[in-house]
């Protein structure tokens, strides 16, 4: 119902409770939970209890009446968000005004609340909390080690279908508005950190590279596999005619596409955002194969588009991310620092704000005790695995998003870091098409490899 999913790997480690070791497993989640279990028996390390939850007010629908909380350990994320808790930096005092007055009109019962005909919201959120490659453990000491950041989810369902407009208005501005504006921003022009702003695409960006990118997907987008050429070339013209952001730095020479191999597949999952253009059998607006032959389809169907989490998501104040550090022999919180900095916030005054969409930053452990994780500011950093304290820094030709990869060679220690995404989360909210301060352009993106000095 809220996308919980659980997308962070379980961890493996060993630790000592009631005066024993024991080899346990440790899950975390979305919701801002974190879950222990005896790996031998499968029994909670810690009491895990069924607390009542919202019912649905959905017809038909019926909700689970409770929902799992642990006891033990503390959750490692915030879980309940109000008009009290809307940004003091970075919105303008309009925006400020309005996201309190929404927040406050909503249906807003705490983690569990179901979505429904009106607006309600989630914190974490169905991209918050303990994401994709966002654990480590050191696993002879009972440490575990989790990334999360904090970035509400506004959910309102519909019985209007929104792709039904999309099937038979097939202009460019109609197909940028369907596919592309929930992310990329009115008019080419994103407002807040995110992917980056297409107005005057043709200055950047060659078409047969927009074409590949729109038909494999990128990075956290879809493949658009159901566009044709004619509308892709539609779609390019039309950005290319859009005014770029005010501010825009120089532009860059136009990339073209290289040369390449066979390829056997690229891109997302089969069929990507299929239109439905009149199958009533697919299983939701965002494509996907047809309910098995024989089945009974709903008579009534109720449906969501991608308006499921804020364009902004700074509307909560900060700290946005954090990287926390648990003692599981004890069950508690060990440390928790923000993982990174905003460049805007900062220069209004905030600090350890955490970077906006940590999601994938995983990390890696060392037996020396540090902790290397990179993240969207364009930094890698080393953290002191007891205290979180800062060791030390290192600027990326980007964002990062990925795992860092650490490994020997002719006697030398590597670590690599993938630095590639055009996530801008060092500031520019209003689409700038500013490079953060701190990341450095002067490098070409792609995996940046360090290494300890050689004997």
């Amino acid at each position: 119902m809220w996308d919980y999913d659980t997308t962070a790997a379980p961890q493996l480690l060993t630790v000592t409770h009631d005066g024993k070791r024991v080899d346990v497993v440790a899950q975390s989640s979305k919701q801002g939970f974190l879950y222990v279990f005896d790996r031998v028996t499968g029994k909670p390390l810690w009491p895990i209890e069924e607390r009542p939850a919202p019912k649905s007010l959905m017809p038909g629908e019926e909700a689970w009446p409770t929902q799992p909380f642990p006891t033990v350990p503390p959750p490692f994320a915030r879980q309940t968000i109000t008009a009290d808790d809307v940004n003091p930096y970075i919105l303008t005092p309009e925006e400020r005004a309005a996201w309190k007055r929404r927040i406050a009109a909503m249906r807003n019962e705490g983690l569990f609340t179901p979505p429904g005909m009106t607006e309600t919201i989630s914190l974490p959120g169905a991209r918050g909390g303990s994401n994709w490659g966002s654990g480590a453990v050191n696993p002879t000491k009972g440490l575990m080690y989790l990334n999360t950041q904090d970035w509400p989810t506004i959910y309102k369902l519909s019985l209007e279908d929104p792709l039904a407009k999309r099937a038979t208005d097939t202009g460019a501005s109609a197909v940028y508005e369907a596919r592309c504006q929930a992310c990329h921003g009115v008019n080419g022009v994103r407002s807040g950190s995110g992917p980056p702003p297409l107005a005057a695409i043709g200055k950047r960006l060659a078409l047969d590279s927009f074409r590949l990118a729109v038909r494999n997907g990128r990075g956290k987008m879809p493949a658009f596999r159901d566009l044709d050429d004619a509308a892709v070339n539609q779609l390019f013209e039309y950005l290319g005619a859009l005014e770029p952001p005010a501010g825009t730095a120089e532009v860059a020479p136009v990339k073209t596409a290289g040369i390449r191999g066979p390829v056997v597949a690229s891109g997302g999952a089969p069929g990507g955002l299929i239109i439905r253009q009149g199958n009533a059998d697919q299983y939701t607006p965002l494509g996907g194969p047809a309910y098995p032959p024989g089945s009974r389809t709903p008579r009534v169907r109720y449906y969501t588009d991608w308006g499921l989490y804020p364009n902004q998501p700074y509307i909560i104040g900060p700290p946005w991310s954090s990287v926390v550090a648990y003692d599981l022999n004890a069950g508690t919180i060990k440390w928790k620092v923000p993982l990174g900095q905003d460049a805007e916030a900062e220069a209004e005054g905030a600090r350890d704000t955490g970077a906006f969409m940590a999601e994938h930053h995983g990390m890696i452990v060392t037996s020396t005790g540090l902790i290397f994780i990179a993240a969207s500011d364009g930094k890698i950093r080393a953290l002191d695995e007891d205290t979180g304290k800062v060791l030390w820094t290192a600027t990326l030709p980007a964002g990062s998003e990925g795992i860092p990869a650490m490994y020997e060679a002719n006697g030398r220690q590597y670590l690599v870091v993938p630095a590639s995404s055009d996530i801008n989360s060092g500031g520019g909210r209003r689409g700038s098409g500013r490079t953060p301060r701190m990341v450095r352009s002067d490098l070409p993106k792609g995996y940046v490899a360090f290494a300890l000095p050689g004997k």
